[in-house]
């Protein structure tokens, strides 16, 4: 969580940033960034097809079963 915390403060000046990551990993990043307690983003969802944003401390779910054309 130190780590996590400290990588989202060292982004900060970036307008944009994609991220890409594991589901523990992912669960405890959208957790630092929206203010979540350990609890609360441990339930937060995995799921290895959703792409989410995170924009103003609020996580949004913005895609999940990406087609191959």
């Amino acid at each position: 969580m130190r780590r996590l915390t400290s990588w989202l403060d060292g982004i900060q000046q970036f307008p944009k940033v994609i991220i890409v990551s594991h589901g523990l990993t992912g669960r405890i990043l959208q957790g630092v960034y929206a203010g979540l307690n350990k609890e609360e983003a441990l339930k937060l969802e995995v799921s290895q097809d959703v792409l989410f944003k995170l924009t103003n401390k609020e996580i949004s779910r913005i895609c999940s079963n990406i087609e191959d054309d």
